[in-house]
Order: C-alpha cells, then structure tokens, then sequence
C-alpha cells in the first residue's frame, strides 16, 4: 500500500513539475527487470507493452549502446543526440526467451547484469533470499548467457547474492563485487568490465565500495540514480533511471526525456 500510494504521488508530482527537468534526446541510461505478464507490476513488465517502448525508441531514431561503451567514450556519448544505454537486472530466464528477440527485432543491443549465485548448468529456480522475489522463476543458465554474449550483448555483474553492499561488512562487499567478476570471466571466457549496484538507490552504494569496484578492474558501475548522463559522471557510480511495469508508454517516453528527473527535489533516494 505504501509502495503504490508513494508511486501516485510521484505521478502527480511529475506530471506537474516534469517539465522542468526535461531534456528531450538526452543520453541516458535506462533500467529494467523482469518481462513478464504477472500481477506484480511493480517488478514485471508486460511483453507487449516492452516491445512498444522499444519500438517507440526505434521509430524515433534512438540508438543504443552498452554500459562498457560509456566507459570508453562517455565524452563523446553524452554530446550525441537520442542515445539509450539499455539494461536489464537480476538475470531471469525471459531475458533470453522475451527480452533478447525484441531487443534483436528493432536493433537495439543491452547490457545484461547478471547475480551469479542463481546462474546454473540448467536453468534453475533462485536458491537464495536476494532474489527470493523471483520463486516462481527460472534463472539464465550459463549456455543462455554465452549465447547472448556471442550475439553482442554486455554481460556485466550486480554481484554474487544481490546484497545491498553498503551495509555489508568490507570484506564481504568486496567478495560480493569480486567473486562474480571472476565467475563471469572464467564461464563466458570475456572480460567484465560494468557492474550494477544491487537496490542502487543512495543507501546502497559508498564511496568504499566504489573504491572497491575500481580495484576489482571494472570500468564502470551502475547505481539506480535517475538523471541524464553527463561528461562529469563518475564511471563507477553512473546514473540509471527504472523503468517498471507500471510505467504506460506515456510515462516510459516522460522519463526518457527526464520529466522523472524533478523527483530529486523531493526524494533523493
């Protein structure tokens, strides 16, 4: 009740003041979860309604690029106009059945942050509480995950159990930013370069952990911050905005072109 009760008010507030915060065509960075007709809108999204904001992004010239690419060029990526950096969390198995053929179908390519103590041999049901929102799902298996890579997809990490690290003890923050760098590496046979911060909101990540990320050699970390990208962005606590399944396309294209972005003055969480 909570949940939906803040969620209208936000709508009220960014239907209101939304556009005050707006920068059409901006580069950002958008969030995803699961695709998936289920009741709970606030975690999965319709099919259908998936395919029509990425198709609104292909029929108005949008192009997409991956985490690891800002890493390289974000000087050059946040001067370019209508560019998308698509991104998909916690590693469900329709990322590969839904997710991927859609995002194929109008030429959009993601990076894909995967928690890799629910990847198995076989699909397999999360075995753990971090992800135990997802009980009556299956997790990519390892074989989806080289296929998607091979086909041009980042695979980047958000951890082994998808803790909220800043409240963990160092030395587990660091195994859970570590440990899953090395798995990924060492099953898909390719550099991990992105990291995603589990939860991402400003009471998930520290400037320890970032410290942490740097020296664990990735070159760019995600948070859950929501604003466009700019050239001063730290490339280790990068800003995404959350796209869920409550979002209508109208309220998806509100907060591609940053109307969402005026929440910050009420709540920069």
């Amino acid at each position: 009740m909570k949940a939906i009760y803040k969620f209208h008010i936000k709508r009220i507030f960014t239907n209101t003041f939304g556009f005050l915060s707006r920068k059409t065509g901006a580069p950002r960075i958008l969030a995803f979860h699961s695709v998936e007709n289920n009741d709970d809108t606030f975690l999965h999204q319709p099919p259908q309604l998936f395919e029509d904001q990425i198709r609104y992004l292909a029929e108005n010239k949008y192009k997409s690029c991956r985490v690891a690419d800002i890493a390289i060029g974000l000087s050059e990526i946040v001067l370019q106009n209508k560019i998308v950096i698509l991104t998909f969390d916690d590693g469900i198995e329709n990322f590969r059945t839904i997710v991927c053929p859609i995002l194929k179908k109008y030429g959009m390519t993601a990076t894909f942050f995967i928690p890799t103590a629910y990847i198995g041999d076989e699909r397999q049901k999360p075995h753990h509480k971090g992800l135990s929102v997802y009980n009556e799902y299956q997790m990519l298996s390892w074989q989806d995950l080289r296929e998607m890579a091979s086909e041009g997809f980042e695979i980047g990490a958000h951890s082994h159990t998808h803790l909220k690290l800043s409240q963990q003890a160092s030395a587990c923050a660091k195994d859970e930013i570590e440990r899953p760098k090395l798995i990924l590496e060492n099953k898909l046979g390719c550099p991990v370069k992105s990291f995603a911060y589990p939860f991402g909101r400003s009471d998930a990540y520290a400037p320890w952990t970032r410290d942490l990320l740097a020296e664990a050699g990735y070159t760019a970390g995600c948070t859950m911050m929501s604003r466009v990208l700019s050239k001063k962005d730290d490339l280790l606590q990068l800003p995404r905005t959350d796209i869920s399944g409550f979002d209508t396309l109208k309220q998806f294209v509100m907060k591609l072109n940053g109307d969402y972005d005026c929440l910050r003055w009420i709540w920069n969480k």
